[in-house]
């Protein structure tokens, strides 16, 4: 456990508990700011510094794909990216785990959230680049469903409303959200009720957006995500 560890002085994983920590804190609004980690116990850029010095990098990859995942479930969608590619020069020091899957579950949804503001080449390599990591999901849906499924369904889910398909995307999304409801990744659930919420809200229909729109509160809530569902409860 953590007082283990700090009694330890085993600053590596220590580090990466409080990143963890600190991104709970970030989801709950409790930190300085919807970009930041920081907050009155908590120096981000001190944090940050210190993370170069880790021997086992992988440690330090936990704060960086967070840093993706807080600012995609904010909205922030271009620093959302940055801190993917932040992340992406540690992905080979964290071969074969979950934290890793993580980074390019994201990292899909950010390129699909981005595509409506990107200029047509850009658009090109985001959706070549998303087409790699859905590939990628499959194969690993496909060995391990209970790891793997939600994520490779809201993906598919993402790519189908680009390629303007709403049943096709309608579908994947509700099977996202009975894969995460199986397999208990209440995030992913309330994540895919809240991109139906905005597929909705697009397609002109403001009553189907603001019922998916309370089941992820719902989910968010329960998961303790209570900024984010404070925030989705707001909007009307």
């Amino acid at each position: 456990d953590r007082e283990f560890l700090e009694r330890a002085h085993l600053r590596e994983p220590l580090g990466a508990i409080r990143a963890v920590g600190q991104a709970m804190r970030n989801l709950q609004g409790l930190t300085h700011g919807r970009d930041s980690f920081a907050d009155s116990d908590f120096d981000e850029p001190a944090f940050r510094g210190q993370l170069a010095e880790f021997g086992s990098r992988h440690f330090a990859h936990y704060y960086f794909v967070l840093r993706m995942q807080t600012l995609y479930l904010w909205g922030d969608y271009k620093e959302a990216l940055t801190a993917a590619k932040a992340s992406k020069a540690y992905l080979g020091d964290s071969p074969g785990m979950l934290h890793s899957a993580e980074h390019h579950f994201y990292h899909a949804l950010i390129l699909a959230a981005l595509d409506g503001n990107s200029r047509w080449l850009h658009r090109f390599f985001r959706r070549r680049r998303l087409h790699k990591i859905h590939r990628r999901l499959q194969r690993w849906a496909e060995k391990c469903p209970h790891n793997f499924e939600h994520k490779e369904q809201l993906v598919a889910a993402e790519i189908a409303r680009l390629r303007g398909r709403p049943d096709e995307a309608l579908a994947h999304y509700h099977r996202a959200i009975a894969a995460g409801r199986q397999y208990g990744y209440l995030q992913v659930e309330a994540l895919a009720h809240e991109l139906i919420a905005r597929f909705h809200a697009t397609n002109g229909r403001p009553e189907e957006a603001q019922s998916s729109r309370a089941a992820s509160a719902t989910c968010y809530r329960r998961w303790g995500a209570t900024g984010l569902a404070a925030a989705l409860e707001a909007l009307k």
